[in-house]
């Protein structure tokens, strides 16, 4: 482990020779993005939508919305649901029966229920298709930017984006990244370095400096002041958000954690101006028994989703909001182990108060099931929805997804 002997006496020597640049930057800005917290907290926002990504990952079956076309219900004896298990939306189409809040949304009118979403040549490996929905880019080069960052570029606030999954490909690279925490209790220092001295070394610093009365001796040592007495007050302002107390209580889950803190995030309102939140529940890779472990995490799903939208309806946010799934590619016909193996296109929801309900494309068809291995027809490009919601936010949807193959438009329809 790291230690650190500085003291501030030595601190305040660096900065007052002038030489605290790059110690400055080097302790304000590692990965997490560390120097955003040393900036004023921004309360400038060009709309009042939010986009929030809850992404199934590990490959979701078409079972969280299993078609009733009569060759789908054979070739799936074991897991999928039909007209009497399942809850029906449509007449060839049911949801998962744990799905019972977004079938409360859908009687409300407003989930959109799309078909066969994906991409042209859609890739079958976790990680590779992953990387072309993070990124909206076929190339999967060392460089590759995600599309969420392409979307806070175009924002002014620091904490336009988060993710609350952690890094991933999806807020990599830009000029203003989304933040990646793993929760809102952790958003402070202590997740930015690689362990707590180093954390405990920051926070050392900048108590000794604060109550240091003596004026600054050179605009090194005044930047180096005036970007800990942010961080100071910044620091204290997310931990305060942390702990806000919301109208509904969330489920004591993995999932329900995450949502809990979206909804402290847009409860913060113009103090973070966040306007896109990413989000994963893992464990979708069902190769076996899927029809319990698939139960299991869409009840977990359930309990978190219903309770974020009925805070978000407490709020007053319920028509600002815009709630999409994503997941890297829907699964096989059934197998022996009564599971599924990885397919393609897939099922997606869209929700919230704003959205125009109902099914987008047929659910698959008997003669889109035939004998094959898994359904390989794709009614819809996954840019095509997200990219909606981002221009109905007031942003360039061509800039956040400007690569030929995954063109953001013709539109569906959801608003």
């Amino acid at each position: 482990m790291k230690k650190y002997t500085q003291t501030r006496r030595d601190f305040l020597k660096l900065v007052s020779s002038g030489t605290c640049g790059a110690m400055v930057h080097r302790m304000l800005a590692p990965a997490a993005g560390f120097i955003a917290l040393a900036r004023p907290l921004e309360a400038h926002a060009a709309t009042n939508k939010i986009l929030l990504i809850t992404n199934f990952s590990g490959g979701c079956s078409y079972n969280v919305a299993s078609p009733l076309s009569g060759v789908y219900q054979t070739r799936n004896p074991t897991v999928s649901y039909n007209a009497t298990t399942g809850l029906q939306v449509t007449n060839d189409q049911v949801l998962n029966p744990a799905l019972v809040g977004l079938k409360s949304v859908w009687d409300e009118g407003n989930l959109a229920l799309i078909n066969l979403v994906g991409y042209q040549n859609h890739n079958r490996s976790h990680d590779e298709s992953t990387t072309i929905l993070h990124s909206g880019d076929r190339s999967m080069g060392g460089n590759v930017q995600g599309w969420g960052a392409r979307l806070t570029e175009q924002m002014t606030s620091a904490f336009g984006g988060v993710s609350l999954a952690g890094s991933n490909v999806f807020i990599k690279g830009g000029v203003n990244p989304p933040r990646a925490i793993s929760d809102l209790s952790s958003f402070g220092e202590s997740p930015i370095f690689y362990d707590n001295t180093d954390a405990a070394f920051m926070r050392d610093i900048r108590t000794g400096v604060l109550v240091d009365q003596r004026d600054a001796q050179n605009e090194a040592e005044q930047y180096s002041k005036d970007s800990l007495i942010r961080l100071q007050g910044n620091v204290e302002s997310l931990k305060q958000i942390g702990a806000t107390t919301l109208p509904v209580t969330f489920p004591n889950t993995g999932f329900g954690s995450r949502l809990r803190d979206a909804a402290r995030l847009i409860a913060a309102g113009t103090t973070l101006n966040t306007q896109v939140i990413y989000t994963e529940q893992g464990g979708y890779d069902t190769h076996s028994d899927e029809k319990t472990r698939q139960s299991q995490l869409l009840t977990e799903y359930n309990g978190a989703i219903t309770a974020f939208v009925a805070c978000m309806k407490a709020l007053g946010r319920w028509n600002d909001v815009v709630i999409c799934t994503m997941t890297e590619f829907t699964r096989t016909m059934e197998n022996n182990s009564k599971g599924t193996d990885h397919g393609a296109a897939g099922p997606l929801f869209v929700f919230g108060g704003a959205i125009k309900g109902g099914q987008r494309g047929p659910a698959p068809t008997d003669s889109d099931v035939g004998s094959n291995e898994y359904i390989k027809a794709r009614h819809f490009n996954f840019a095509q929805v997200y990219g909606e919601v981002v221009a109905q936010m007031g942003f360039d949807a061509n800039k956040v997804f400007p690569y030929g193959d995954f063109a953001p438009s013709p539109y569906l329809g959801l608003f």
